[in-house]
């Protein structure tokens, strides 16, 4: 079995859960069957690319974070959180973010 879609299925059954929604009602609203659904969370089918953008748009999620693991919202959420904040909190914002990478060393 292929490694990769059972990550892709690992990743959509957790985006699934955090979004509390059952495979059948995910499985409903990409009018696919509730087997064909689970089989995709297990790694052992696939989904359309019309299905697989709508799933990223039921879940709120990007493609890239499904298929790949790549969150393409982090330099987003980093410069949102810099909106509308002064020059001093962005300094300590920084330093915040500096210790952090130093702690992960």
């Amino acid at each position: 079995m292929n490694n990769n879609k059972l990550m892709i299925g690992d990743r959509l059954r957790a985006c699934r859960k955090s979004m509390k929604l059952t495979q059948e009602e995910l499985s409903t609203m990409l009018d696919v069957s509730v087997k064909h659904y689970s089989e995709v969370e297990r790694g052992l089918a696939g989904l359309s690319v019309d299905n697989w953008i709508h799933v990223s748009e039921i879940l709120n999620t990007s493609l890239d974070y499904l298929l790949k693991g790549v969150d393409m919202n982090t330099p987003m959420l980093l410069s949102n959180m810099f909106y509308n904040t002064d020059e001093k909190q962005q300094e300590i914002l920084i330093k915040i973010i500096d210790l952090v990478k130093e702690y992960k060393k």
